[in-house]
C-alpha cells in the first residue's frame, strides 16, 4: 500500500546535461515544491567544495564555482537526490549535476 501511494505521487521530470539538481549546503523542506528525486535514467555527478580552496567563490559564476569543486562520485539509476535535507533534515553534502540523460 505504501509503495502504491508513493508511485501515484511520483512525477517524471526530464533534465538536460549540466542541470543542477541540488546545491551543497542547501536545506529543503519536504513539500510539493521540494520533492525527493530518484534518478531513473542516466548518471549524475556529485561535487564537493575543495576544503583547501579559499572561500572566494561567492562572486564567481555557477560554472566557475562548479569547476573549482572536487568530484565525490557518481549517482546511477535508483539513487536518491536531495534526501539529506528532505529526509534527514541535514544540509545537502554535495552539489548534484546531471552528467548523462540516457
Amino acid at each position: 500500500e505504501k509503495l502504491l501511494t508513493l508511485a501515484t505521487a511520483a512525477r517524471t521530470i526530464l533534465y538536460r546535461r549540466g542541470e543542477v539538481l541540488c546545491q551543497e549546503g542547501e536545506m529543503r523542506a519536504a513539500s510539493n515544491q521540494s520533492r525527493l528525486l530518484v534518478l531513473m535514467l542516466g548518471e549524475a555527478r556529485c561535487l564537493r567544495s575543495d576544503e583547501k580552496a579559499p572561500k572566494r567563490a561567492l562572486g564567481l559564476s555557477q560554472s566557475r564555482r562548479m569547476a573549482a569543486m572536487q568530484s565525490a562520485g557518481t549517482l546511477l539509476p535508483g539513487h536518491a537526490v536531495n534526501a539529506a535535507s528532505i529526509v534527514a533534515e541535514e544540509p545537502e553534502p554535495f552539489t548534484v549535476v546531471i552528467e548523462t540523460v540516457e
